[in-house]
């Protein structure tokens, strides 16, 4: 199985960016993975759905601001939720769903069963600077947590979460390349 991690936003407009701060945490996190490629991508519309094709299954984290929602609230949805977004539809592109429908309909021997889109509520949206505020940087570790959690179901593997708290890293294992692991 491949599976692909894509951290979606535009790093330099703050919390907009969070994907992409996901993105390269987990990279460092889980290092070189036969299973598992990380992407970071300032993209949209059909050129994000391109991406996809050869995994068999994706994850795409962004950030996301709805109504009601609280910055640094974390949302696992699927393609089906999203009838239209804000940033991912212009004169020159299409929106997500529709997106993922074309490059289905391209090639569905390629294109992955199954998609998950993780939201962070984000709060700047408009601001330069390549920080993300405090509410949302908190969330940052709380996602990698739920992507191992995905990847590990998903892997039918068991995993070990190793945290350095000073530092925040984690360490992604693969029980089943660990010989002497008991359970």
């Amino acid at each position: 199985m491949k599976i692909l991690v894509v951290g979606v936003g535009n790093p330099i407009l703050r919390d907009d960016g969070v994907g992409v701060h996901v993105a390269r945490y987990l990279r460092r996190v889980i290092g070189q993975s036969k299973y598992v490629d990380v992407l970071d991508l300032n993209t949209q519309g059909l050129a994000l759905a391109e991406a996809f094709f050869g995994y068999d299954k994706v994850i795409v984290v962004d950030a996301m601001m709805t109504k009601n929602g609280r910055p640094g609230e974390i949302k696992i949805l699927k393609p089906e939720d999203f009838d239209s977004t804000l940033h991912a539809t212009s004169p020159h592109d299409t929106n997500f769903r529709t997106a993922l429908e074309v490059c289905r309909n391209i090639d569905p021997t390629r294109y992955p069963k199954e998609i998950v889109v993780i939201g962070i509520e984000i709060k700047h949206t408009t601001e330069f600077g390549d920080n993300l505020s405090p509410e949302v940087a908190i969330a940052v570790p709380k996602t990698i947590k739920k992507i191992l959690d995905i990847i590990c179901d998903w892997l039918k593997t068991e995993c070990i979460f190793i945290y350095d708290e000073h530092e925040l890293k984690k360490v992604f294992i693969e029980v089943s390349n660990i010989k002497g692991v008991s359970k």
